[in-house]
């Protein structure tokens, strides 16, 4: 199902006769057997793509789609969707997320696009927007709030509202982790980790001291043993100091 439609088979009359051929003495009477008894026991399990029939030209991605003028018409459902819907149905039976990072990182790129050209709507319209204040009279009618200042001149009272967009970019902002904090680039965030990496740097030094200190105390051990085993002259590495039995 994943492949539907891309299958390509012989095109000249030679190649068509031979790829009938294949099907000389099939299905045998065993095959046959086998065939009916898959059918009965794999129909009551079988799934069916109701969602997305096929309906050429009226999904939003048939105006990109190589299979549209391919055959679309007469197949039984959407080939995109029904590529969608088979790879999930294998990445959930199977356990394995990695057969849909492929579609998790287009939908993301599409999104961060979406995002970014509502971000750039804003920065062009502005963050607030002025528009002239109404209201109904008793008779439903809608009319514009004005007066007439001291000059005579006819003025109309204007409201001013935040960007529509505004409240769904900070929303994506937010469910999408895209903030100052969660990319790690507010000042407390970077301060705690200077303080780590400080805390860190000290680990590693006072691991290496008594890394160092342990090699002096077996230096030391060593030249102990040899001192008691009569030997005369012994060095300490750590005070290079020498020893020296008597007699």
């Amino acid at each position: 199902m994943a492949t539907v439609g891309k299958q390509t088979g012989p095109k000249t009359e030679k190649g068509k006769a031979a790829s009938a051929r294949n099907l000389e003495g099939h299905p045998t009477p065993e095959e046959a057997q086998r065939t009916r008894f898959n059918a009965m026991k794999g129909r009551g399990f079988n799934k069916t793509l109701h969602y997305y029939p096929a309906r050429p030209g009226q999904f939003p991605m048939c105006a990109t789609c190589e299979y549209l003028n391919d055959g679309c018409e007469d197949l039984p459902a959407c080939v995109k969707n029904t590529q969608v819907f088979m790879r999930f149905n294998m990445a959930f039976e199977s356990g394995d997320p990695s057969l849909l990072t492929d579609l998790f990182a287009n939908s993301q790129a599409a999104m961060y696009t979406i995002f970014q050209n509502m971000l750039m709507r804003i920065i062009q319209d502005g963050e607030t927007l002025e528009a002239p204040k109404m209201y109904y009279d008793t008779d439903g009618k809608c009319h514009v709030f004005e007066y007439t200042d001291e000059d005579g001149q006819r003025r109309i009272v204007n409201e001013k509202s935040a960007h529509p967009l505004l409240k769904h970019v900070l929303d994506f902002i937010q469910k999408n982790d895209m903030s100052l904090g969660n990319l790690d680039m507010t000042p407390k965030v970077q301060n705690e980790q200077a303080t780590m990496k400080g805390f860190l740097n000290n680990e590693q030094e006072k691991r290496e001291e008594l890394e160092s200190f342990n090699q002096k105390m077996l230096q030391g051990q060593q030249a102990l043993a040899k001192l008691i085993q009569g030997e005369d002259v012994i060095e300490l590495p750590s005070e290079q100091v020498e020893v020296v039995q008597d007699g």
